[in-house]
């Protein structure tokens, strides 16, 4: 007992070696300490369950390099794909901005949703809604006549 004193002293000073330090943690897993040493114990029962932890580790990083194994393979099928996808969709969206632009350079009018593309029947059209708009006009002036006899 006052061997692991001294042990534990000489560890908070950072004295101890190696082997001092694996003689107290062989100490504080094998016997169950009491009072002051009851305190210190899970310092040391941390450290002995260090090598667990450290193979645990070290499976993670095996299992983490065979992950990255099998990603570093899809990723030029990925890149590939994706090239090939905006494309294709490149492609798409300037088939349909020419076909737009098509239908804009065509000479046409819309009269009641049908579209009209002959220009004698948009005069036509333009003339009626012409003739329209002045007898309304007259209308107007007959009516403000009325008004003011």
């Amino acid at each position: 007992m006052k061997d692991v004193n001294e042990l534990i002293d000489k560890y908070f000073r950072g004295e101890t070696t190696r082997e001092e330090e694996k003689q107290l943690r062989k100490y504080f897993t094998e016997e169950t300490p009491t009072g002051d040493l009851a305190e210190i114990a899970p310092i040391f029962t941390y450290f002995s369950e260090e090598e667990s932890v450290t193979e645990f580790l070290k499976e993670l990083r095996v299992e983490k390099t065979v992950v990255k194994r099998n990603i570093s393979k899809r990723i030029p099928f990925l890149k590939i794909a994706s090239m090939a996808a905006c494309l294709l969709l490149g492609v798409l969206l300037l088939n349909k901005i020419v076909s737009i632009d098509r239908m804009s350079s065509e000479n046409c009018v819309w009269v009641n949703g049908e579209k009209i593309t002959s220009i004698a029947m948009v005069r036509k059209y333009a003339e009626t809604s012409f003739e329209n708009v002045k007898s309304e006009e007259n209308m107007l002036e007959q009516q403000l006549r009325l008004m003011g006899e």
